[in-house]
């Protein structure tokens, strides 16, 4: 079986030689982001994460992975999409080691990339060889594709809508990081699963274990902004974002605990320095501790759901594939 390195270098050749194609500068903004314009070559390109748990997801079930490389470039460009308009929205400077798109060309600049990786996502797994796919297949594979991005959507509107908010329950975050987070990983599951001919009940479910991988890593990527190394970016934090851990203690802090925490969420700008105060809190009422609980519980959700749709040796191999992803 072929390494993830080796997935990766396959994913990268296909997205270079389509971009590499055009002409317009436009297409140029799209392989500086994903990192294989060759400005740099000492930048490290970013892990395809998706299109690799695709690959990996197609051989555990039978399926031919050479034959499905258009679908993990395509779960990429969606990615690449929804990073590019989430540095517009949080006003993130970097990602992956250098100026973030929007940061060079502008956020409108940057908003048309981001729409344009959009669009080659639905071009590029309607590219499947339809001697090997038949039309309801690709069909079924785009459907889920726009599934996926609909649902991401709908949970980047509650991610934003609680930036504002100190009242948030772990119902709603758990809700918010199912969509915006998981959906992403159900699509790539699913996509999968439809193009190694499961049936459409099957390929339905395993979609609806994303919805806890998303929480899992959902709340690992908040565990790292809170107590990662000083050097890592805190801007969710700083965007006033409801991290899980600080979700999770607003249940039981008590009156004077909430006040502290709600003398930091309810500046107009916050610093890294406010970090210290909510570290307190946290460290107070075991936030750390309840988030890796949870995390745990969601882990389990979505491997539950797996083995549960899926023969035991195909199960624990997929299994291993996300174990790896959510570790890292």
């Amino acid at each position: 079986m072929e390494t993830r390195d080796q997935i990766q270098v396959e994913i990268d050749r296909l997205m270079k030689d389509y971009l590499d194609s055009k002409s317009l500068p436009l297409y140029d903004m799209l392989s500086y982001h994903l990192g294989i314009h060759g400005l740099d070559p000492s930048l490290t390109i970013p892990k395809r994460n998706l299109g690799i748990l695709l690959q990996t997801t197609v051989k555990a079930l039978g399926g031919n992975p050479s034959l499905t490389l258009p679908a993990a470039m395509s779960i990429e460009m969606l990615n690449a999409f929804c990073e590019i308009h989430d540095d517009v929205q949080s006003g993130n400077p970097t990602r992956n080691g250098q100026d973030s798109l929007w940061w060079v060309w502008g956020p409108a600049q940057a908003i048309n990339a981001g729409d344009g990786m959009h669009s080659i996502a639905r071009l590029s797994i309607l590219n499947i060889d339809r001697n090997h796919f038949s039309d309801h297949t690709a069909h079924g594979a785009v459907s889920f594709l726009d599934q996926g991005a609909l649902v991401t959507f709908e949970g980047r509107y509650r991610d934003l809508e609680m930036q504002e908010r100190i009242d948030t329950t772990v119902e709603a975050y758990l809700e918010m990081a199912g969509q915006k987070t998981g959906a992403l990983y159900g699509t790539t599951l699913s996509i999968a699963a439809k193009l190694s001919n499961l049936d459409e009940k099957v390929c339905g479910n395993i979609f609806r274990s994303g919805h806890f991988i998303g929480q899992a890593r959902q709340i690992k990527l908040d565990i790292t902004q809170i107590w990662g190394p000083e050097s890592a970016q805190k801007i969710d934090f700083l965007n006033k974002k409801k991290l899980f851990p600080v979700v999770a203690v607003l249940q039981k802090a008590t009156p004077s605990q909430k006040r502290k925490l709600g003398d930091v969420y309810f500046k107009r700008v916050l610093e890294d320095s406010d970090l210290d105060s909510v570290l307190e809190v946290l460290d107070d009422l075991e936030g750390r501790k309840l988030a890796m609980e949870q995390y745990i519980k969601a882990k389990d959700m979505a491997f539950s759901i797996l083995r549960e749709n899926l023969p035991d040796d195909r199960s624990e191999h997929l299994i291993d594939s996300l174990e790896t992803i959510l570790e890292e």
